[in-house]
């Protein structure tokens, strides 16, 4: 929700493999980092500059609260497209985050891609008694996109 120049994340909508995970998720981070490359200073240059290149590497932080463990549930839907022994996929899973639950827009825009799955604690850590809330970083291993429309 806009609050003048403050942006207040009201609603987001999280999606792994096709699946609107957005209950689950108590926090999601999406984090791109460009490489940075020193340039030399140049005849009449007193100073050597740092550029931002095209390259980059991305990645999502999640916060997840685990809610079982039948295959449509967030642990269904992650092992399942993990390596084996947990599941039989590539390690390999979809992703989307927009803002907002409401459709993709200029105003709601959506970032996606695929992310790798190297690691999951099905039990979390483990306490009795206690919501099973697990944070999980999963690095982007494709182009990440932006769609407005």
């Amino acid at each position: 929700m806009a609050l003048g120049d403050i942006f207040q994340l009201d609603n987001p909508y999280c999606e792994l493999a096709g699946t609107d995970i957005s209950d689950a998720v108590q926090r999601a981070r999406l984090e791109v980092t460009h490489v940075e490359i020193d340039v030399e200073a140049a005849f009449g240059e007193d100073v050597r500059r740092t550029v931002a290149s095209a390259a980059y590497s991305w990645m999502v932080e999640f916060e997840f609260r685990t809610d079982g463990y039948g295959s449509t549930t967030l642990d269904g839907i992650i092992t399942a497209k993990m390596h084996p022994p947990l599941g039989s996929g590539e390690g390999n899973i979809e992703f989307v985050l927009r803002p907002d639950k409401k459709v993709k827009s200029a105003t709601n825009p959506e970032y996606g891609g695929t992310l790798s799955i190297a690691s999951w604690e099905p039990l979390g850590p483990g306490t009795a008694g206690a919501v099973v809330v697990q944070t999980r970083t999963l690095k982007g291993n494709s182009k990440m996109t932006v769609t407005t429309a």
